[in-house]
């Protein structure tokens, strides 16, 4: 299998993910969840939290899953401020180099 075709499938994969997450944020009630953007580094979508809710602001913990073909995987956490009713960038799923993914997930929330 060709690295465009693997790197292909990974782009999916991930935007599948991100889209089963969000809706399981839904689920849970959770004010934060991650939406796409526009294209970014050809094969990937722009990422942001976006909150919900238009009433308060929310410090928004976000997991940040990394994985590069060949040189393996991953995981930090990173905690970003979303204002009430709006979006904070997170990055691109993809990254530069031929099969780099980055899958983003809203693991907690605080008020602010």
């Amino acid at each position: 299998m060709s690295p465009i075709l693997i790197y292909r499938i990974m782009a999916i994969k991930a935007i599948i993910m991100a889209s089963i997450m969000m809706l399981a944020g839904i689920e849970q009630g959770l004010h934060n969840v991650i939406v796409g953007g526009k294209v970014c580094n050809q094969l990937g979508e722009e990422k942001y939290v976006q909150n919900n809710d238009t009433g308060a602001a929310y410090d928004v913990t976000v997991k940040v899953e990394f994985f590069q073909p060949g040189s393996g995987s991953s995981v930090s956490q990173k905690v970003v401020s979303v204002p009430a009713g709006g979006k904070t960038y997170l990055g691109c799923s993809a990254g530069l180099n031929a099969g780099v993914t980055y899958t983003y997930t809203v693991i907690g929330e605080s008020k602010k």
